[in-house]
């Protein structure tokens, strides 16, 4: 039995793969923009905007299957594909991406090492292995090998040797490989580093589980608790194929199929099913039972769901809170935890519904800013309507209210939007102008925005769901700068309607001097409503 000191113990973060900037004094060289090929890419872990990528290797040979192994600190981040490839001649190896946290590209940022006689493999002293440029700004990436406190071997050469099984490994495994940089030509100093640094051939053979053609596929709403315990849904999907149950959605980080086995009304499902690659690391399924207080746990080799015939939902049993919990995890190969789920539960789910959605909760107001005139405002959702219907994201949205007045983002504000909104959709994410922070920010279970409006006696939220053109509304919550929340009723402009009855096909917005609006304003509004009857209805609204 193992101890979890904390609950996020189990937690390998992306982000302790990133050391802070050492600067000393160094002697740059450069190599010319035009023998470094220009290449496109995505933008990767290094934080910032979408930029122009360029590798400065090109790799001989066929690139080969590879895992790479390193430590930093006390951490051991195993089992990250990547790609070695050798020239024709035996003399050149190529590896890609030595340093995964930083150098992760679809092509791969390649490094390039001289083989000797004696099998020992030499990268040569600050060759540039990859570059960035963030604007008018360029960034290169260079090797170094030395001491932590670089006292001892700075400026030289990376050594590994090369074995008979083809595995790559450092001469001295103590010796520190160091992630360089230099910006716009200027060195800027050591940003991450790795011991023990150890290359395999990938020998395995890992294939993702796959769904046979013969199955019946459903879709369905997966409800479950994160490794953050923040209750999460997501819609994923079912399929059966005789005693075979197929979820997808059970690891919903890898975004892959795992298999299960019906025995009457209990679906078990076994570990070290492959997940594929997720955020740089070869992953699997596992199992873990912990203590319903989270104070240890222990690996088991498999799970049960609960399925209930009637309403065709799955469940994890657990009868009380103090029951264990069986944790779904997603682990490295060589069995290092990565992320983990529990407290499943699988729903039918047949389509989008009319629902109104449920109000604005966990309302949080920031004024850190305020020399700045700059204000924060968090706040939760539920991914049901009132009615327990799920709502799809695609069709959310919501406004922010200063006070009485719906807020305007613009562009004048708000640099990188396209356009001026006030209505806000659900997932938008916004950079500032820099590219460094988040100006709004769209999660499933939260959502923050930057307010720039120094006039204001409290901030509101209101959420709206659009089902067929139709929208409905939330309560405006409330919250001032000394955290008192209230709630605002709305009266909702069109009914929710049954089957056969007449639906809203149309509506229109007026003030009370009968000018046309685009959306409801604060106070005394007029909507006309059109059925698809041919009928036509005018309700008062009034919104506060």
């Amino acid at each position: 039995m193992k101890k979890l000191s904390l609950f996020f113990s189990l937690l390998l973060s992306a982000a302790a793969l990133q050391a802070a900037p050492i600067d000393f004094l160094a002697s740059a060289q450069t190599t010319p923009l035009k023998d470094i090929q220009t290449i496109n890419s995505p933008a990767s872990a290094v934080s910032g905007p979408r930029r122009a990528h360029k590798t400065y290797v090109t790799p001989e040979g066929t690139p080969l299957d590879y895992t790479i192994q390193y430590t930093q600190g006390a951490t051991t981040y195993p089992d990250i594909p990547i790609k070695v490839s050798f020239s024709e001649d035996g003399k050149s190896v190529y590896i890609s991406n030595l340093f995964p946290g930083f150098l992760t590209d679809e092509m791969g940022a390649w490094t390039k090492g001289d083989i000797q006689a004696d099998s020992t493999i030499i990268i040569k002293l600050q060759p540039i292995i990859d570059y960035d440029v963030y604007g008018d700004e360029s960034m290169f990436y260079t090797l170094y090998a030395g001491s932590y406190d670089l006292t001892e071997g700075v400026m030289g050469d990376v050594v590994f040797v090369l074995n008979a099984d083809g595995s790559i490994t450092q001469q001295d495994p103590n010796v520190y490989v160091w992630l360089g940089a230099y910006i716009s030509g200027a060195y800027a100093g050591l940003i991450s580093y790795g011991t023990n640094v150890e290359l395999a051939p990938q020998t395995a053979v890992y294939e993702l589980v796959t769904v046979p053609e013969t199955a019946v596929v459903t879709e369905g709403i997966y409800e479950y608790t994160d490794a953050y315990n923040k209750k999460t849904v997501e819609l994923g999907k079912v399929a059966t194929d005789g005693d075979d149950v197929y979820f997808l959605g059970l690891v919903p980080q890898a975004g892959t199929w795992v298999k299960g086995t019906r025995d009457g009304n209990t679906v078990t499902i076994k570990k070290g099913q492959y997940l594929g690659d997720a955020s740089g690391y070869m992953l699997e399924l596992a199992f873990l039972q912990a203590r319903a207080d989270f104070s240890s746990y222990e690996f088991v080799d498999e799970i049960t769901l609960a399925y209930d015939p009637e309403t065709g939902i799955y469940t994890q049993p657990r009868e009380s809170e103090t029951d264990d919990h069986f944790m779904i995890v997603e682990q490295t190969v060589s069995g290092k935890i990565y992320l983990y789920n529990f407290d499943f539960t699988i729903k039918p789910y047949d389509g989008p519904k009319a629902s109104i959605p449920e109000d604005p909760f966990d309302l949080k107001f920031y004024d850190f800013w305020e020399s700045q005139q700059k204000y924060a405002l968090m706040f939760s959702n539920s991914h049901f309507g009132t009615d327990g219907n799920y709502l799809d994201p695609a069709n959310r949205y919501y406004y922010i209210y200063l006070d009485e007045e719906i807020l305007t983002f613009d562009k004048e504000t708000y640099p990188t939007l396209s356009e001026e909104i006030t209505l806000v959709p659900w997932d938008l994410t916004l950079l500032n102008s820099e590219g460094n922070n988040y100006e709004i920010y769209g999660s499933p279970t939260s959502h923050y925005a930057y307010i720039y409006d120094p006039l204001f006696e409290k901030v509101g939220v209101q959420f709206i769901y659009f089902f067929e053109d139709q929208p409905y509304y939330s309560n405006i919550v409330y919250i001032d700068p000394e955290g008192n929340v209230t709630t605002v009723e709305v009266e909702q402009p069109n009914a929710i309607t049954n089957a056969g009855e007449a639906k809203v096909t149309g509506m229109e917005y007026f003030n009370v001097a009968s000018q046309r609006q685009n959306f409801q304003q604060p106070g005394l509004n007029l909507v006309r409503v059109t059925l698809s009857d041919g009928t036509q209805k005018t309700y008062k609204m009034y919104v506060k």
